[in-house]
């Protein structure tokens, strides 16, 4: 599937709301291992199992990616206040 439709995907599945796309976006590119812009079902369920199980080295990989994400949005949305 390609991005759009993982996009499509990820709402309609696991309830993700349209204004989380550029998370979306990024989970799309860590699945897609080959770098060929579709996530097949190898990629699909190998991320979705990284994602729910794996061991603790590839979760920490994935989450800490997950991490930057999220860390540079909330960045841009929310004030730094010291």
């Amino acid at each position: 599937m390609n991005k759009k439709q993982f996009r499509q995907f990820m709402m309609e599945e696991f309830k993700c709301p349209p204004d989380t796309a550029h998370v979306v976006n990024r989970i799309f590119d860590i699945f897609d291992t080959n770098g060929d812009g579709a996530v097949d079902w190898q990629e699909l369920f190998a991320g979705i199992s990284q994602f729910l199980g794996g061991d603790l080295d590839s979760k920490a990989a994935f989450y800490f990616s997950l991490y930057v994400i999220l860390y540079s949005v909330c960045k841009r949305r929310l004030p730094l206040r010291c």
